[in-house]
């Protein structure tokens, strides 16, 4: 089994689940927002493969799993924004992907390794008959109204071993799951392959500028 966690994350089964129960209709546009807390040491990224393979392949892998279609083409940009030192890696802290599937179907993600108010995670599946969206989580619901704010909230969580932390869970139970009843595993390499084809098409698409066939 493949461990694309985000898969496994409740709210991302909750989305999945609206579209398979036929909620938001035919499935046309998907929107995913992924932004780090802050960069990763220089090292961790000297050797991590560069921001398409390393992080933004997990959106690539909820992008297939979410439009139900493989893309086949992918346009991509990738700049320097927070620290214009990855060129010598060479590597981005900044980029925006858009993805095409053979029925036009469409995907847009945009991903950063810096976002000072915490981990950004954000998922909007759009149909013909409504979207479904998932937000931001928070140590607690609670907001706040006073004489200097207003709708004062608690941060969001700041580091992914906390806001997917359900999601090991659930994946551990789904890969022990498969082991017992000897059912075939919930993601597989073959996922990883494709999302890793992904993710070297769009380095290709930003070093180049042009659209790339997947």
């Amino acid at each position: 089994m493949l461990a694309f966690n985000r898969r496994f994350d409740p709210d991302a089964m909750r989305l999945k689940q609206a579209i398979e129960d036929g909620e938001v209709g035919d499935v046309r546009q998907v929107v995913i927002t992924s932004r780090d807390p802050g960069l990763a040491p220089r090292e961790y990224l000297r050797h991590s493969g560069g921001i398409f393979r390393d992080m933004t392949i997990h959106d690539f892998d909820t992008a297939r799993w979410l439009l139900g279609e493989e893309p086949v083409e992918v346009m991509a940009m990738g700049n320097r924004l927070v620290d214009p030192g990855l060129e010598e890696l060479p590597d981005y802290d900044s980029v925006m992907v858009l993805l095409r599937t053979a029925s036009g179907k469409q995907c847009h993600i945009n991903g950063s390794r810096q976002a000072v108010y915490g981990f950004d995670q954000r998922v909007e599946v759009f149909g013909s008959k409504g979207m479904v969206l998932n937000e931001n989580h928070r140590p607690s619901s609670l907001r706040r109204w006073t004489s200097e704010t207003t709708e004062a909230r608690e941060p969001l969580l700041n580091f992914f071993l906390e806001r997917h932390a359900d999601s090991y869970k659930v994946e551990l139970d789904g890969f022990l799951t498969a082991l017992e009843n000897n059912t075939p595993m919930p993601a597989t390499p073959v996922d990883g392959i494709r999302a890793l084809r992904i993710a070297n098409c769009a380095l290709e698409a930003a070093k180049t500028g042009r659209a790339v066939k997947i």
